[in-house]
């Protein structure tokens, strides 16, 4: 045994190490022992510890990492489990170039996180000494992954998979699409740190399609990256949900940080469908009035507003090449997607701003013939002033003085002072806080409204003041089915050979009233 010799039944007779062979009965099983132990165990030993995972406490662990686990001196082939089928595939090694090119990625592959978790590094001398090809080693990677967790299957099936699709994917359940969501997210977004898929932080996109593959109990071990890609992406794994889920947090992310300021004095209502959007009156005032005994109640009405804003629809549509996921280009997602969500949020900003600068400055046209800023409103400053203290007290008495529809005071609070960036320090030296020794040297504006730039005003002098949303109603914004912002759609590319994408955002928005708005025009 100090040579390592391994006989066949016969082969033992023959040896004198035993009497006979019996070819008749049951033939008994192997022991169950780690065979790689040994630097010369029979192939078929070797696959069949692997395959029951046995192990002995006595065996030394260095020679098993580094034991192949199919010998190169077969002698008769025999059918290997997946785990084992790379070292089935020889690559031609008669060029030192493309030996060296083998060698080189063979590493690459098993220092990725996701090589590392199947102990790649230990099985990387045997791939090199017995000339596995890339494309095997890979395969290997892959299936031992898809060992390691659960396969759940599922038939097909539209209400959870279309090939139009928007929001989150379907998952198996063990919540793997989501941690590998949240890994690929952390190489979009240098500034995200992975929670749940810090083990697939390192994945590449072909990895991940691989992945996905086997998940939906698909085999590619011998096809090509590029063909595994294919499959992955027209097929019925979840690889294309799982690319839209992380383009959505780009690109909602990027819309979230982009954000209109004037956004913040608007209203949300909610809208299920495109026509017209009315606001809400009461006729008569809201006050309540007394009723004597036995005394009747008087009669109010709430009646639509006249004024209307209604919702559209506001997209765009791009895709993304096989070629890129093959190469493993995040840029889409790094660029394209935030992008796109800081479009979706300057869209919003450009209408909210347009509205206030409709007609030369003075605002949309409301139902009454006259422009939203207007002496008759009484929100409007009688010529431009300068940004000051002074001024900014007689926009607030001009606010609270406003009246309701029965001529009811209804004490208007102003909230918000808008400014274009040119008056951005101006504002702030109004607003600060001043620790006076004099009561007419204190200011009366500090900590009381908050300041806003608007850096989309064409006008570099006209500023407003105006009250919190909905106090009174005055602008008003709205999403279709109060679906906030962009959303994203896919589907299989037909001019794209990759994946479309379809980037739309259903909005408006409008002002239903002048009293919750000043304006001091531009000088």
């Amino acid at each position: 045994m100090a040579a390592e010799s391994w006989f066949t039944p016969e082969e033992a007779v023959a040896a004198g190490f035993a009497d006979v062979a019996l070819t008749d009965g049951e033939q008994a099983p192997p022991a169950e022992f780690d065979y790689r132990a040994y630097a010369h165990s029979p192939s078929n030993l070797i696959q069949m510890a692997v395959r029951n995972d046995w192990i002995n406490d006595f065996s030394k662990a260095s020679n098993m990492a580094n034991q192949s686990t199919v010998q190169t001196e077969i002698t008769e082939p025999t059918a290997a489990p997946a785990s084992l089928a790379p070292v089935m595939s020889a690559a031609d090694r008669s060029d030192p170039h493309k030996e060296l090119k083998r060698v080189k990625a063979l590493t690459h592959l098993a220092m990725r996180p996701l090589a590392q978790r199947v102990n790649a590094p230990a099985r990387l001398d045997g791939w090199i000494n017995e000339g596995v090809t890339l494309e095997a080693a890979q395969a290997f990677v892959t299936n031992e992954l898809a060992a390691q967790d659960p396969v759940i299957r599922r038939a097909p099936d539209e209400a959870h998979y279309a090939r139009v699709s928007v929001g989150h994917s379907w998952d198996s359940g063990d919540g793997l699409n989501k941690k590998i969501v949240d890994g690929i997210y952390s190489r979009v977004n240098r500034a995200h740190q992975p929670t749940m898929g810090r083990e697939f932080a390192g994945a590449s996109l072909s990895e991940i399609a691989d992945i996905c593959l086997q998940q939906n109990g698909k085999s590619a071990a011998m096809a090509s990256v590029a063909s595994r890609v294919e499959m992955a992406l027209h097929g019925t794994s979840d690889f294309p949900n799982i690319l839209r889920d992380v383009g959505n947090m780009s690109l909602s992310n990027a819309y979230e940080a982009s954000q209109s300021a004037i956004k913040q004095t608007s209203r949300e209502i909610a809208a299920s469908n495109f026509r017209a959007l009315h606001s809400v009156k009461v006729s008569a005032g809201p006050d309540l009035e007394e009723v004597g005994e036995q005394g009747e109640f008087k009669a109010g009405t709430i009646e639509e507003g006249d004024e209307t804003f209604a919702v559209k629809t506001y997209g765009k549509i791009f895709g993304i090449t096989r070629q890129a996921i093959v190469n493993d280009d995040l840029d889409v997602f790094s660029n394209m997607f935030p992008l796109l969500g800081q479009g979706a949020a300057n869209t919003e900003a450009k209408l909210f701003a347009g509205l206030l600068e409709e007609n030369a400055g003075l605002g949309p046209r409301l139902s009454d013939g006259k422009t939203l800023f207007h002496a008759d409103h009484g929100n409007l400053a009688p010529a431009s002033g300068t940004l000051s203290v002074a001024n900014l007290g007689a926009a607030r008495v001009a606010m609270r003085r406003q009246t309701g529809l029965a001529g009811e005071a209804i004490n208007v609070v102003p909230a918000f002072l808008v400014v274009p960036p040119e008056l951005e320090t101006l504002a702030e030296q109004v607003l600060t806080e001043i620790a006076a020794s004099e009561v007419a040297n204190a200011n009366p504006f500090a900590g009381k409204l908050k300041l806003l730039v608007e850096p989309r005003f064409t006008s570099a002098s006209a500023w407003y003041v105006c009250a919190a949303p909905g106090a009174p109603d005055s602008l008003q914004h709205a999403y279709l089915d109060g679906v906030t912002g962009p959303q994203l759609f896919t589907r299989e590319g037909f001019e794209v050979d990759g994946i479309e994408y379809k980037v739309r955002m259903d909005f408006g928005a409008g002002f239903t009233d002048h009293r919750g708005w000043y304006m001091s025009p531009s000088a």
